[in-house]
Formats: structure tokens, sequence, C-alpha cells
């Protein structure tokens, strides 16, 4: 495991789980570029609404989501999945709710607001990957 992505893991342990897993090298390396916002990421407890999108374009589907619920607020950070991995994970906050858009296999949520330009940047690479 990259050095940095440590640290990240232990504080996502301190939630539970069992370990941090990390799929593709740009996921390490889109971590590493918001290095500190993903170490103070806090536990998201709201309760969940369900929108079934693509089922593995969580990015994607977060700002398709945000684009037209002028009230969403698209979150990146991590989630962990049923067999205790810590999976990077987009999701959006609206009206009080966690809008979860791919699946129902997340049992907690750990996350942070994302900006324009961060969506913008992780949309594109996931797009030019599915191609």
């Amino acid at each position: 495991m990259i050095k940095g992505l440590q640290a990240i893991e232990s504080h996502l342990l301190s939630f539970g789980g069992k370990k941090l897993y990390i799929e593709y090298k740009s996921d390490a390396y889109y971590i590493m570029k918001h290095y500190d916002s993903f170490l103070t990421a806090k536990e998201i407890n709201l309760p969940i609404k369900f929108h079934q999108f693509k089922k593995h374009g969580c990015h994607q589907n977060s700002k398709v989501y945000a684009r037209n619920h002028r009230n969403a607020i698209v979150y990146i950070g991590f989630g962990l999945d049923e067999t205790g991995d810590w999976l990077l994970h987009s999701f959006c906050l609206e009206s009080g709710y966690l809008i979860e858009l791919t699946t129902n296999t997340i049992r907690r949520y750990v996350g942070f607001p994302r900006n324009d330009k961060q969506i913008k940047i992780r949309v594109s690479q996931e797009e030019t990957r599915n191609s």
C-alpha cells in the first residue's frame, strides 16, 4: 500500500471495517491529491434514499443527480461494503437524506463535499475509462 494511504486507512478503520480497497491506481492518485480532505472526512449518519442509476458509476451518477436536483450536494469519500472493505465512493446529500445512487450494499459512509473542479476531473476520468 502507498505510504500516505496507511493513515487514511487507519482513519477509516476507526469507523469499522477490515481494510481500504483501492481498485485503480488513478483512485490512489486522486486520494493522495486530496489527502487532507480524505484524512479528516466525517462519517455521514443520515437516512438513506436509494435511486438506481448506473451500477458502477457513483461519481458520474452523483454529478448527474446534483445537476438535476439543485439542493443536492455531491460528496466523495468511502463506503464500507458488506465484506468489510472501504471503497472510494460518491453520493449526494439532499434535504436531510443521503442519496445512494448505485447499490444498497454500502453499510457506512465517510466523506466530504466535492467542488465542481473535482467533480469534472473525476467524471472525465471515469468516462475515459468506461469508453
